[in-house]
């Protein structure tokens, strides 16, 4: 078994409001760098900071100052492990570091090298995205994935197939931009009267992911 990628801790909801609580993420998120280092992986998934919580729309500016300083220490820790940190897309509408455009500038203005793009499908479908169009988008920034579905309203984590992502768009968009990293699953098979039937669904949904990826 082989490790690809972390995700650091986060809490919600968000508690990042003032300098010490921040200082305490931060402190949190090293650890989680250390962890990921000692792993043998390369990629550590970090959502941004929510300073004033998941509505920010009136504090835009000060959110991407708060984070651009959080995410620069963060990826000049990370450098000295070899880890790559990957800012996540989120499902939050009235939040200024959220959408995959969002997260795409966010990085660009933040100019590390080892800073990169996490895409999460079921985030990126709230926004009424399809996730092949964003894999575009993200380009050579795309580090890692979280894949799963959702009816495009509630982020739910619904198996693959069972939402409004096109599934097959989206891995034709993965090989278009070289993709180079795991399709990492971020969903499960709900628990089944029987481990036989769990076993069943659990292969059938392997078994799927497999046919699209071919």
């Amino acid at each position: 078994v082989e490790f690809f990628q972390t995700h650091a801790p986060w809490r919600y909801p968000p508690k990042d409001f003032t300098e010490e609580e921040r200082a305490e993420r931060l402190s949190a998120m090293k650890k989680a760098i250390l962890g990921t280092y000692h792993l043998g992986a390369k990629h550590v998934v970090v959502h941004p900071l929510m300073p004033y919580g998941d509505w920010s729309c009136e504090n835009a500016e000060s959110v991407r100052e708060i984070n651009v300083d959080f995410f620069k220490k963060l990826c000049e820790y990370a450098k000295g492990y070899g880890v790559t940190v990957c800012l996540e897309n989120m499902p939050f509408l009235n939040f200024p570091i959220s959408s995959v455009e969002q997260c795409i500038d966010f990085v660009k203005t933040v100019g590390e090298d080892n800073l990169k793009i996490c895409l999460d499908t079921g985030h990126d479908l709230i926004w009424g995205n399809q996730p092949a169009d964003s894999v575009r988008k993200i380009g050579g920034l795309l580090a890692c994935i979280h894949a799963h579905d959702n009816d495009g309203k509630s982020d739910s984590h619904t198996l693959p197939f069972k939402g409004v992502c096109d599934w097959k768009k989206f891995v034709k968009a993965l090989k278009e931009v070289d993709y180079q990293g795991v399709f990492s699953l971020e969903t499960h098979v709900s628990d089944c009267p029987t481990k036989v039937l769990q076993g069943r669904r659990e292969y059938n949904l392997i078994k799927n992911i497999k046919e699209i990826l071919e």
